[in-house]
């Protein structure tokens, strides 16, 4: 390693160490979305805990790692009715343009749907 990769390491160090202060001081916690966990358990599980012990400052190895063996995804009540939401909006959408483009003309669900590239 070069001086000026050390120097780069040495300054995202320090500020992931003045951030974590900052959340400290305020009591607030990082709210990630599943992407970012998963992002960042990725990386913990190359460095191994004990490096995951010398430099993560914002969450602990121990959460990282568990990040890791569940995939990053922190299921929760609100992200299991977001997704439901989501699924609810899509499928009703298709079957809207499913039966408004139905060659017989009426609304029946037997007909063959269109794919309408929702599916």
């Amino acid at each position: 390693m070069n001086r000026k990769q050390q120097d780069v390491i040495e300054y995202l160090l320090e500020e992931n160490r003045v951030l974590k202060q900052q959340f400290d001081a305020t009591g607030k916690k990082l709210d990630l979305n599943d992407c970012q966990r998963r992002s960042l358990a990725e990386k913990a599980k190359k460095l191994g805990k004990d490096q995951l012990e010398k430099y993560a400052n914002l969450v602990t190895p121990k959460t990282l790692l568990a990040w890791h063996r569940r995939g990053g995804c922190k299921v929760t009540a609100h992200s299991m009715n977001k997704l439901i939401d989501s699924l609810l909006r899509n499928s009703t959408k298709c079957c809207l343009e499913d039966a408004s483009t139905n060659d017989s003309g009426n609304f029946s669900w037997l007909d063959e749907p269109k794919t309408t590239g929702c599916h």
